[in-house]
């Protein structure tokens, strides 16, 4: 198992922060990175989720549209945030009738060969050839002789549709052969370009499903009623999205009245909600959501380990050994005397991340920038 690592364009509060964490400590003990390989881990997938009525009819329509031989591509759309991945892994998980279900996350910047081996790895298939154009052959040749369900996961622009689907070696499905597409985007634009069939959107959390998330990963059975009162203000600027909600509640489980009130105020007036690379209210929500709990990270060593998954590109693999490595050659924990006890204090770093949904479980046993 691997982990995602969600944080929305974290560069503007995170970039202040590298040169005394870790520039100056890799110059002294960058010799010890590249030690003896680590076997990989297993990890638990978090359970955070709750279904709502959006959700539930998204998910339904989509496993519809599955069953409707004239439905090759489905677009799933709505803001980030919102809980397209969770819904797109959920039919994965459910879906019946195909060979196998292949998910691969696109991201901004399309790299065909990166998801030409992601495709490859899943479909077990092993490229006779290294060249663009033959891994594109090879896979049209597996894809065509089965039926496969294929998730592009956060398509942020429009592809040349079919043509691309070509390039990298995707053969839509025809006469019962081939693939049926499920695509996520924040852009309806996206879906009507990629031309699918069906378009599907998640909505945001109604009040009361809003609340129900939040009083489930807060802890708020027995809150001061103060806390209560700040809570059900967080709820509102929390604008309804999954992502701002449970990343909220879990900074401030078990936290004081005056710790509440403080992060309220950061969420109803921040200067953070100014960064222009982020535009909409919805989407400075769940960023702003995202700071505050890695401001409530009590242990620097947590923090330290966040910011290295941020300096790696958006959707990169980070593998767990890595981590290792680096929190070694950087003495994150001075009184590990050994690589050994250095990797028990990462884990227990993933798990503190895992606790706060800074990180979320993902595949193969790395960790996967999910911004």
């Amino acid at each position: 198992m691997a982990l995602e690592f969600c944080l929305a364009t974290a560069s503007s509060f995170v970039a202040p922060l590298l040169a005394d964490y870790l520039v100056k400590p890799i110059e002294r003990r960058i010799r010890y990175l590249f030690r003896a390989k680590l076997p990989n881990l297993d990890l638990v997938t978090s359970k955070n989720h709750v279904d709502s009525k959006s959700s539930d009819a998204a998910f339904n329509k989509i496993m519809e549209a599955l069953k409707d031989d004239k439905v090759q591509k489905i677009g799933v759309w709505g803001m980030g945030g919102v809980g397209k991945t969770t819904l797109v892994k959920k039919v994965g998980g459910e879906a019946k009738g195909f060979d196998r279900v292949i998910m691969v996350t696109v991201s901004e910047t399309l790299d065909i060969e990166k998801m030409q081996n992601k495709i490859a790895d899943d479909i077990d298939l092993n490229f006779e050839k290294k060249t663009g154009e033959v891994k594109a052959a090879e896979l049209w040749s597996r894809l065509s002789n089965g039926k496969f369900l294929v998730i592009l996961d956060d398509l942020w622009n429009e592809w040349d549709d079919d043509e691309d689907l070509r390039k990298i070696g995707i053969p839509l499905v025809e006469n019962g052969k081939g693939c049926k597409i499920i695509l996520t985007t924040r852009n309806y634009s996206v879906c009507q370009h990629m031309e699918c069939e069906e378009i599907v959107q998640v909505k945001i959390l109604e009040d009361r499903e809003a609340w129900t998330l939040f009083e489930m990963n807060a802890g708020l059975k027995n809150a001061d009623s103060s806390v209560i009162g700040e809570a059900k203000k967080i709820i509102k600027e929390c604008k309804g999205l999954p992502l701002a909600i449970v990343t909220q509640a879990r900074a401030l489980k078990g936290k004081g009245p005056n710790t509440w009130k403080d992060a309220r105020e950061k969420l109803e007036g921040s200067e953070l909600m100014e960064i222009r690379s982020i535009q909409k209210k919805k989407d400075k929500n769940a960023y702003m959501s995202l700071k505050i709990s890695y401001e409530h990270l009590e242990d620097k060593m947590a923090q330290t380990c966040f910011l290295l998954c941020a300096l790696y590109p958006e959707d990169h693999s980070i593998n767990v050994e890595d981590l290792v490595r680096y929190a070694w050659g950087l003495n994150l924990y001075n009184k590990a005397n050994s690589i050994e006890k250095m990797r028990n204090e990462v884990l227990s770093v993933i798990d503190q991340l895992k606790d706060c949904c800074l990180l979320e479980d993902g595949d193969d046993g790395r960790y996967v920038p999910k911004l």
